[in-house]
């Protein structure tokens, strides 16, 4: 750990000098946001789609409600407003990183993210990332990775406030606001949201209803930032939620288990632009949660709580117009406690090397190395190689013309296991202090095409895993983590999206494809929960003050026991919304939205025995000045 340390130390200060003996050239750089860096200038041979804004002010307030529909991850939802997990090209969610503002904030009691305890609408910026990424952001990045950014913006005492109201079906209410202010030289912003729902839906095609299945969000967002000359800025990023929700029941089983879920992310960042544009951060994340097997006594429960402490370094030079490199050195110390977990301490150290050069006019590509250290698992390597060559590329000032682009990547990734994967010690399950962390190979070769207003992108992937961690029963019921020896993950993704003005008339639409195969390579069967087809388009149309939305959402059969002996049907939903603006003046406006849910009434699940809503609706106002 000491080494660690050494190496940290000594690459921040080189950098440091560096950066002091150029000041005098600071105001000719241009601005950058050095926590979007990474996924900006290094994407070469990387699918990187961006949500768009107006599609998430519209939305009903959760991460999983923005990407179920405008990506091509799969969630797997228990029941609406219960855990949300992503499943990206196969994997599980463990093997989807989370990424605010530049770190990697999944748990570390459970490895994942739930995107239901995540307002995506407090973000100025969500980017979806496919493929593997452990080298840049971190163990996790396997599938893929999720970006959640706050762009702190200094102008000319500029105020700017967003107010959101909406009531639903299930009586559920929703508010959100968000203010900022800029000026020149401080910036300031906070944003609430709150979300409440009985929750109470029939179970269409049973006398049955979702009973204990209540929920109640809390959202804090606070950011503020200040300049401290032409070169230097600090800025604090925070987010605070308080989740309170009642497990539901199954179609077999009653429930009256309850849950409560506390997280806490406060960073710090010291940014100086010199010859290299350099950050420093300093970051505390911090998780808690309480189990309730009875909702109607507080006093009996099982909590875990988790604090972490992250030390980074990121720094990126530009050689010259076409040749750049980008130095990344962190730390990080975490202690879990818990009712059910052995108290642990992890400490873990990484050193990640960028470099990216453009070729000729045609070909640009990537490289990527990370070094692991740690004192519980063995220290890794990992590293990526990612291309982009244009065979058609459109002339200056000629936007319209026809682009074709090849692109490819490749990389080793890695994940290691979970404070509830070594340590976890509850009734019916046992963590395995035993459990190795996973490797993974991958590769992918996509194509992409542009050409007046039609963007198209195709690619193909393969995933080899090995020691693939997953829960699996014992023979007396126990559950317990156990590595399977080799997985495999392949098939296809399409995205595209057409664009096309009619006079006054906007009419855009998008669609998303995906075929995965996801294989225990020792059986041959399909892992579970992961569909083989996923569909996804929506189509809006705009006219002055009106604007509609159509959208459908299909999916295959999946399986719920690994044998592959029993399944969950296959579904298709669709969805309607319709927006008027009421009052538009200057940099005012005030919006009125009706969303139809489920408007075909099909009857669905996502988990087994979890039946998920029929035609429910959410009227939402929004007010913009």
């Amino acid at each position: 750990m000491r080494q660690i340390i050494v190496y940290i130390t000594v690459a921040m200060q080189l950098v440091s000098l560096t950066v002091y003996g150029q000041r005098d050239s600071i105001q000719k750089l241009p601005e950058v946001l050095l926590s979007t860096v990474r996924l900006r200038d290094y994407n070469q041979g990387v699918i990187t789609t961006t949500i768009d804004q107006e599609v998430v002010s519209q939305s009903r307030g959760t991460l999983t409600e923005v990407l179920r529909q405008q990506s091509a991850i799969y969630f797997r939802e228990n029941g609406l407003g219960g855990v949300s997990s992503p499943s990206f090209r196969g994997t599980n969610a463990q093997q989807t990183a989370v990424v605010w503002n530049g770190i990697n904030i999944n748990s570390q009691l459970t490895g994942q993210t739930d995107f239901n305890a995540i307002t995506g609408q407090l973000y100025d910026e969500i980017a979806v990332r496919h493929g593997g990424a452990s080298t840049t952001f971190g163990s996790g990045a396997v599938g893929g990775s999720v970006h959640l950014t706050t762009k702190i913006k200094y102008g000319k005492n500029k105020l700017q406030n967003f107010a959101q109201l909406g009531y639903g079906s299930y009586d559920t209410y929703h508010g959100l606001y968000k203010s900022t202010l800029s000026r020149k030289r401080f910036y300031i912003d906070i944003g609430l949201s709150y979300t409440t729902s009985d929750n109470d839906y029939d179970y269409l095609g049973t006398d049955l209803q979702n009973e204990n299945g209540a929920f109640t969000y809390r959202n804090l967002h606070l950011n503020t930032g200040y300049t401290i000359d032409k070169a230097s800025k600090i800025q604090l990023y925070h987010n605070y939620f308080i989740g309170d929700r009642e497990f539901a029941g199954t179609l077999t089983a009653v429930s009256d288990d309850a849950y409560k879920d506390r997280t806490s992310r406060t960073m710090l960042e010291f940014t100086n632009r010199g010859i290299i544009q350099s950050a420093i951060r300093v970051a505390h994340l911090f998780e808690q949660f309480n189990y309730f097997p009875t909702a109607n006594n507080l006093e009996i429960n099982d909590q875990g709580r988790a604090n972490t402490v992250i030390a980074q370094y990121e720094g990126s030079y530009t050689i010259d117009k076409k040749r750049k490199v980008q130095l990344l050195a962190a730390y990080n110390t975490t202690t879990a406690t818990g009712t059910n977990i052995i108290t642990d301490t992890r400490h873990s150290g990484t050193i990640t090397g960028l470099y990216t050069e453009q070729l000729g006019k045609r070909f640009s590509y990537n490289a990527q190395l990370r070094r692991e250290f740690t004192k519980d698992y063995p220290n890794a390597t990992l590293y990526a190689l990612g291309g982009a060559y244009d065979f058609i590329k459109a002339r200056r000032f000629r936007p319209e013309a026809l682009t074709y682009t090849t692109i490819f990547n490749a990389s080793k990734n890695y994940r290691v296991p979970s404070f509830n994967d070594t340590s976890w010690q509850g009734a019916g399950a046992m963590g395995n202090p035993d459990i190795r962390p996973e490797t993974s190979y991958q590769a992918e070769l996509g194509h992409r095409l542009r050409w007046k207003g039609i963007s198209l992108e195709a690619t193909t992937f393969y995933i080899n895993s090995s020691d693939l961690i997953v829960w699996r029963p014992d023979d007396s019921g126990v559950w317990s983590p156990i590595n399977i020896n080799e997985a495999r993950n392949y098939g296809a993704e399409v995205l595209m999206n057409v664009t096309r003005n009619f006079g006054r008339h906007i009419i855009s639409a998008h669609a998303t494809y995906a075929y995965t195969i996801a294989q225990d390579a020792s059986t041959k069967n399909q892992l579970i929960y992961v569909p083989k087809h996923n569909f996804k388009t929506d189509v809006h149309w705009s006219y002055q003050k009106l604007s509609a939305t159509a959208q459908f959402l299909g999916t295959s059969s999946v399986f719920y026991t690994s044998d592959n002996n029993n399944t969950v049907d296959g579904y298709g939903i669709a969805n309607l919304g319709l927006h008027y603006t009421l009052l538009e003046k200057g940099a005012s406006a005030l919006t009125i939205s009706l969303q139809a849910k489920n408007i075909l009434n099909t009857e669905y699940q996502i988990i087994n025995a979890r039946p998920m809503p029929g035609r429910n609706f959410l009227i939402q106002t929004q007010y913009t000045f």
